[in-house]
């Protein structure tokens, strides 16, 4: 499962790290609770030679088939184990594969009545970026065009496992040099970078319940539950 993420590099910072040019404006506002629905900056090779580039999806994808956006249960997630059998995922996952650059993702853990979690934040030890596997498609309604994408997921590693059974497909240089190559369109050649990280590609600390409503989008929310303002008081929902 990844369900919220956190965005706040500067956009130059996450087309250097994936050598991709921009097709989105330099200006981002920092956002360290970000939702689906809402956009994400990830990067695609156009393949042809003309190099990868960097653009903003919609969370969630909207397939071309689908009559509106929103419409049917929300796609932020894709299992790794079914990409080839499910129709829609099969169909994107030769020629529309995305690198999804991310500074941290949350998972949460019950700690006591039904409406309380505590969430954790997953980083790298060094404090750097994640680039998460995604798939993306383009959904068009006469001149609207509304690009979008979902995230892979795959089995959960063990500094993960304790909180849930999912996590993100997680790539290293070499993968997402691999995932993003528009020659490679074999499932079987893609599915071995689709695997769990290493335990120690990632750590996780406990933050500020502040995490569990998407309208706190400022840097408080990272603040150990202690630390956190109001008590570490938040409600749950997107």
């Amino acid at each position: 499962m990844c369900g919220r993420v956190v965005t706040s590099s500067a956009t130059e910072a996450l087309a250097a790290l994936l050598d991709a040019s921009l097709a989105v404006p330099a200006e981002h506002e920092p956002d360290y609770n970000r939702a689906p629905t809402e956009p994400l900056r990830a990067v695609v090779d156009r393949g042809r030679g003309e190099g990868r580039e960097l653009r903003r999806f919609r969370w969630g994808l909207v397939p071309k088939s689908a009559k509106s956006v929103g419409e049917g249960p929300p796609m932020i997630n894709a299992r790794a184990e079914t990409l080839t059998s499910k129709g829609i995922f099969a169909r994107l996952l030769p020629y529309r594969r995305c690198a999804v650059p991310v500074d941290g993702f949350y998972e949460w853990q019950r700690t006591g009545p039904p409406q309380r979690k505590q969430p954790y934040l997953a980083t790298p030890p060094d404090g750097g970026l994640l680039v998460l596997a995604g798939l993306w498609d383009s959904w068009r309604d006469g001149e609207v065009v509304v690009p979008s994408l979902t995230i892979v997921t795959t089995a959960a590693n063990g500094t993960m496992r304790p909180l849930h059974d999912r996590m993100p497909a997680l790539l290293d240089a070499e993968g997402w040099a691999r995932w993003l190559d528009p020659e490679v369109e074999d499932p079987a050649v893609l599915a071995p970078l689709l695997v769990p990280a290493a335990d120690e590609t990632l750590v996780l600390r406990p933050v500020s319940m502040l995490v569990n409503s998407v309208r706190n989008k400022g840097p408080e929310v990272l603040e150990s539950p202690e630390e956190a303002p109001g008590g570490n008081q938040g409600t749950l929902g997107w």
